[in-house]
C-alpha cells in the first residue's frame, strides 16, 4: 500500500493497522514499523494531518518509555516533516525541524533537514531560496 498512490490503498493500510491494534489477528500487534508505515503512506499523498493523526495514536498505544521509542520517533517525526514537505506546507515543515532542533527529545537528521529543503525548493515563496540557506 505505501508505494501506491490510489487514497483507497491509503485507506486499507489504515485498516489493517486498527484490526491489528483491536487484536482482530492473535498474537500480531502493530509496532513502531507498523505506524511509521502507514505514517509514510499519508506523508507521501501529502496528507500530513493525517499521518499526525497517526503517530498521536502510535504514541497512545506504544508509550514513550524505552530507548527504542526515540530512535523510532525520530523517524516518525522525519516522516512528518516529509508529509508537510509534500503537502507544500514549508512553513511547517520548517516549523517542526526548529522543534526537533530546540527540544533534543530526538536527534535531528539528514533525512529531516532535507525534507525541509525540498519543501522550500518546491515553494512558490519569494524568499524560499533564502529560508533554505
Amino acid at each position: 500500500y505505501m508505494k501506491s498512490s490510489e487514497r483507497d490503498d491509503l485507506e486499507r493500510a489504515e485498516q489493517f493497522l486498527d484490526l491489528m491494534r483491536q487484536g482482530a489477528i492473535p498474537d500480531v500487534q502493530p509496532d513502531y514499523v507498523s505506524y511509521n508505515t502507514v505514517m509514510e503512506c499519508f506523508a507521501k499523498l501529502g496528507d500530513a494531518k493525517g499521518a499526525e493523526a497517526v503517530m498521536e495514536r502510535m504514541k497512545e498505544h506504544l508509550g514513550k518509555e524505552s530507548e527504542l521509542v526515540v530512535k523510532q520517533l525520530s523517524i516518525s517525526q522525519a516522516i512528518l516533516i516529509e508529509g508537510w514537505a509534500n503537502s507544500r506546507n514549508p512553513e511547517r515543515a520548517e516549523e517542526m525541524l526548529r522543534d526537533v532542533l530546540e527540544k533534543p527529545v530526538t536527534n535531528p537528521s539528514l533525512r529531516m533537514f532535507n525534507a525541509v529543503l525540498k519543501a522550500w525548493a518546491a515553494s512558490n515563496d519569494p524568499n524560499a531560496c533564502e529560508r533554505a540557506k
